[in-house]
Parts: structure tokens; C-alpha cells; sequence
């Protein structure tokens, strides 16, 4: 195994230890390692495709936005997280064309469903300031599905290992993402942060780390 290989696991742990320690030491830590792991992830799997190379850049925007707080950067962090996303659906519903009229549908339903329950949830969540965050995060959460849905379609198409990995990718983004709302929007009293952001991480770089195992390769 390769050296380099070892580096985003081990950045991703370090990271998510760091969000364990709820304190200036573990903030600062996060600062330093959070922009380095999607770099880390994209440096460990060249040559990437556009759309792997297009998302990991649009997610480590993403990332740094989202070091910070209010509505500017949560609209910075959407609009990073969206274009990776939309790189990724796109590459993975070109992966997926094999995938029977069946699938398509039964995914592109359930895909409806899953944006509709999370625009309710949105709408019934937000107060105040933050609804006006309301037409964006609905938007992204229905391009999140999309996505998801997508990857599942490809994995279902593409079978064997790297159909699981990239099966196992979208619905850990999924979760991640929906996380990422509860943190964001949900009650601050009842969320605590250090527990909360660590599975948040951990999902969200397992997700990013099997798309792009997934996607390696394929042309």
C-alpha cells in the first residue's frame, strides 16, 4: 500500500477527532485540517475526471465557507456543495445509463419524495432571518437527492465493488447533508456540537472518499 494512500484516511480521523475536542485547541485544529481534505483526497487519486476534479474543488469552497457562521457563508457553503453535487450527478447519471427503465423510475420517485419531506421539514424549521435561506436549501436538498438517487442508479448498473462504493456515496452524502441542516437550522440546545459535527465529518468524508473510488477509472 502507498503512503499517499494513507493520507486522507488519516487526515479525515485527525479531523474528526479534532471536531471531538470542543474547545480554541480542537477549533483551531479543525481550521488547519478541514481545507486540506478534499485537496488530500483529489492529490491521492490523480488523474481524476472534470466532474471528480470540478466537485472535490467546489467541496473543499464548501468546507472553508462553513468554517464560519451566518447567512453569507451558509449561502457560500450551498453554492460550493451544489456545484459539487451537480458535477457528481452528472458523471454518475452518465455512469448509470445501463440501469433499466424500471430503476430509473422507482429512484427518480423515491428522489421526489425524499426533496419534498426535506423542503416540508425546511419550511417548518426556519424562523426568522433564516427563512429567507428557505428557496436555496430546498433547492440544494432536491439536488442532494438527485444525486444520491444517481449514485444509487450507477452502483445498481455497475455492480461489484465499485457499484457498492458508489451506492454506499450517495446515501452517506445523503445523511451527512441532512445532518448538516439539523446542525445548522435544528434546535442549538438540543444539538450538541462536538458529537454532532464528528458523524457529520465522518459520513461526509466516507461519502467523498467513495464516490471517488467509485467513479476511478470509468470512462
Amino acid at each position: 500500500m502507498k503512503a499517499s494512500s494513507l493520507a486522507y484516511p488519516a487526515l479525515s480521523l485527525a479531523h474528526v477527532i479534532g471536531e471531538l475536542i470542543v474547545t480554541p485547541a480542537g477549533r483551531r485544529a479543525r481550521t488547519i485540517t478541514k481545507p486540506l481534505l478534499m485537496p488530500t483526497l483529489l492529490f491521492t487519486h490523480r488523474p481524476a475526471s472534470p466532474a471528480v476534479n470540478t466537485a472535490l474543488v467546489a467541496s473543499t469552497i464548501g468546507d472553508v465557507a462553513l468554517l464560519f457562521e451566518g447567512p453569507v457563508a451558509v449561502l457560500t457553503g450551498i453554492a460550493g456543495f451544489a456545484t459539487a453535487h451537480l458535477a457528481y450527478l452528472t458523471r454518475l447519471w452518465s455512469v448509470g445509463r445501463p440501469a433499466g427503465r424500471g430503476t430509473t423510475l422507482l429512484i427518480s420517485g423515491a428522489t421526489v419524495v425524499v426533496a419534498g419531506v426535506a423542503a416540508v421539514a425546511l419550511r417548518r424549521t426556519l424562523t426568522g432571518d433564516d427563512r429567507r435561506l428557505l428557496a436555496p436549501a430546498s433547492g440544494y436538498a432536491a439536488l442532494v437527492s438527485a444525486m444520491g438517487a444517481a449514485a444509487v442508479r450507477a452502483g445498481i448498473a455497475r455492480r461489484g465493488p465499485q457499484g457498492r462504493e458508489l451506492i454506499m456515496g450517495g446515501v452517506l452524502f445523503v445523511i451527512s447533508d441532512a445532518l448538516v441542516a439539523a446542525r445548522l437550522f435544528g434546535p442549538k440546545d438540543r444539538l450538541p456540537p462536538g458529537p454532532l459535527d464528528a458523524v457529520i465529518m465522518s459520513t461526509y468524508c466516507a461519502a467523498q472518499a467513495c464516490l471517488v473510488d467509485g467513479l476511478e477509472g470509468m470512462s
